[in-house]
């Protein structure tokens, strides 16, 4: 590991996930719609090693748990 904990060939995950509130709103967003059975589009781009794995990784550990949470 690096001094900034993290290893540029691996998506970052949890706490060193971090200031990603609006990004993570928006396909937030796309799959309430989803949901609601308006569907929308939502594409991801950015140059390599900007964090588009970490983003979608973090996104999905978020709605498992609120999931798992709505179930119990």
């Amino acid at each position: 590991m690096n001094a900034l904990h993290f290893d540029a060939s691996r998506p970052v995950e949890g706490e060193l996930f971090v200031n990603r509130v609006a990004e993570l709103r928006r396909p937030d967003v796309a799959l309430g719609k989803l949901r609601a059975g308006r569907a929308d589009d939502l594409s991801v781009m950015g140059l390599r090693k900007q964090g588009k794995s970490s983003l979608f990784q973090e996104c999905v550990c978020s709605h498992r748990k609120l999931q798992t949470t709505q179930r119990s």
